[in-house]
């Protein structure tokens, strides 16, 4: 998801999104997105969703 699209989700500002993301890319231990997939997908964070299950 980009920043646009969370704001819009969480219907905060642009700014408060971006913030959102950078606290949890601290909290995980990540400096960008791919890391902190990496990092839930292995703390179990989140569950791993079958290609075919993704929405189009």
């Amino acid at each position: 998801m980009s920043v646009p699209v969370i704001a819009r989700s969480l219907y905060v500002s642009h700014s408060t999104a971006k913030t959102y993301v950078a606290r949890i890319y601290v909290k995980l231990g990540a400096s960008n997105r791919s890391q902190a997939l990496m990092t839930a997908l292995s703390e179990g964070l989140l569950k791993q969703v079958p290609p075919s299950r993704l929405p189009a």
